[in-house]
């Protein structure tokens, strides 16, 4: 009861039309309405043998696919419209112990141009994400961030500028009760590049995985010294 309760206030929280988006790579995948999105757990970070697609759920439309993917392959991602056609390709590199730099190319695989540079950190103290931008028409710095527990699937992404000093919601991430098992759902605003948001999305997607892959690690290694501890306790006392 409380957990939906909670989901429902997050729910309640409005998300905030974009009339010019800074963010936006192309006018394609920009809507004049709200869009929901249903994507799949690990659907950027996890190794797939099968085309993973992407829908509108108010139209059952297909707006992206990703193909399938080798571990050779994995540091870069294309995202694919509903029609096979490259949109944009992302690439990923690390930036210390446990944050990454992923790379945004628009266009298809041999695309150079980048768009722009989104930053990862699965830390207590920093930001989870980050993407800066210069406003071309004002020249005021644009950042777009994310609060809340992408883990859980209850997150909210926003977009801040120096010139209004203003924080707005523009996509937000969770999970409903009737959510399909190992799924979850992506709400856009109106105004905003739904492409950009789907590579959000894979970015966190990506680093969380591997934040977990590195706390299960740490954790068996704390259980293993542990129980050695145990061991060499229970052989002094018996001695």
């Amino acid at each position: 009861m409380g957990g939906n309760q909670s989901t429902d206030q997050f729910l309640d929280k409005p998300l905030i039309p974009q009339q010019r988006f800074v963010g936006n790579m192309s006018q394609r995948f920009v809507r004049p309405r709200e869009v929901t999105l249903e994507l799949e757990d690990e659907f950027w970070s996890k190794k797939h043998d099968h085309e993973i697609e992407i829908k509108d759920l108010t139209s059952d439309q297909v707006l992206f696919r990703l193909a399938p993917t080798d571990q050779a392959n994995s540091a870069k991602v294309m995202l694919l419209d509903g029609f096979k056609v490259p949109v944009v390709r992302m690439e990923s590199r690390p930036i210390g112990p446990r944050g990454a730099g992923y790379s945004v190319y628009p266009g298809g695989p041999s695309a150079s141009t980048r768009f722009c540079e989104m930053k990862t950190e699965m830390t207590p103290f920093e930001k989870p994400m980050r993407i800066d931008f210069v406003d071309r028409v004002t020249g005021a710095q644009v950042r777009l961030g994310i609060t809340g527990k992408w883990l859980r699937r209850t997150s909210m992404i926003w977009i801040e500028s120096g010139q209004w000093d203003a924080r707005y919601s523009i996509a937000r991430v969770y999970r409903k009760p009737d959510t399909p098992e190992g799924k979850f759902l992506m709400d856009v605003a109106s105004g905003v590049d739904i492409a950009l948001m789907v590579l959000i999305a894979g970015a966190m997607d990506e680093q969380s995985k591997k934040h977990e892959i590195g706390k299960d690690k740490k954790d068996k290694k704390a259980a293993k010294e542990a129980a050695k501890a145990s061991k060499k306790a229970s052989k002094a006392a018996a001695a």
